[in-house]
């Protein structure tokens, strides 16, 4: 399965053919460096409640997709999010262990597993997925998170609990995609192959 998620990510997020001669997708030191900092930020936002550690390494329309709520676009909704999921739940141990980093040129890909142990009120929670973190490079080499997404490797019974509905969100199925500008286009559209019309 490993093959062909890299294989499609490549295909998405690459500009160079797919060749014997295509550079290698591995991470240099550098950016190792940068994750394994993030990770340690990012434990410490979680086990401290403090959103604003996280979001100082969002881009300014990063995409946020947690499981069980809409997408939430931009820096200031994601911080939102956070501080309202601090707000609900007092966090007792939070871990993740990274998978896979790929370096896809002015995008890097991180995938990971979590466990994030919390409470609320007299209920506690244990929660274990996977996350994937795309973030976007520059060529001097800054790196900001442009989307953050995660799931739950278990069945959750309190998904209620998850969703925030004072957050922006939006259904992203529902938004425009692609702008109906000839022939062929209006006739995908008006078959449903395509997003909403564009006015």
């Amino acid at each position: 399965m490993k093959p062909i998620v890299t294989f499609m990510l490549i295909l998405i997020f690459g500009h160079h053919p797919i060749s014997a001669q295509t550079r290698s997708i591995r991470p240099d030191e550098r950016v190792i460096e940068f994750m394994d900092e993030f990770d340690r930020d990012y434990t410490k936002a979680f086990l401290t409640e403090r959103a604003e550690i996280i979001s100082s390494y969002h881009a300014e329309d990063v995409r946020l997709m947690p499981e069980f709520q809409k997408t939430i676009f931009t820096r200031e909704n994601a911080q939102k999010y956070y501080n309202t999921f601090f707000e609900r739940f007092i966090i007792g141990a939070y871990e993740r262990e990274v998978i896979e980093i790929l370096d896809l040129d002015n995008r890097i890909v991180v995938l990971g597993y979590f466990t994030l142990r919390m409470t609320e009120a007299e209920n506690e929670y244990t929660l274990k997925g996977k996350y994937q973190n795309i973030w976007e490079k520059s060529a001097k080499g800054e790196m900001k998170l442009m989307t953050e997404a995660w799931n739950y490797n278990h069945a959750v019974d309190f998904a209620d609990r998850l969703r925030f509905k004072n957050i922006p969100s939006v259904h992203i199925a529902l938004q425009e995609h692609l702008p109906v500008n000839d022939n062929i286009s209006f006739e995908l559209a008006a078959i449903g192959e395509m997003g909403p019309i564009q006015e």
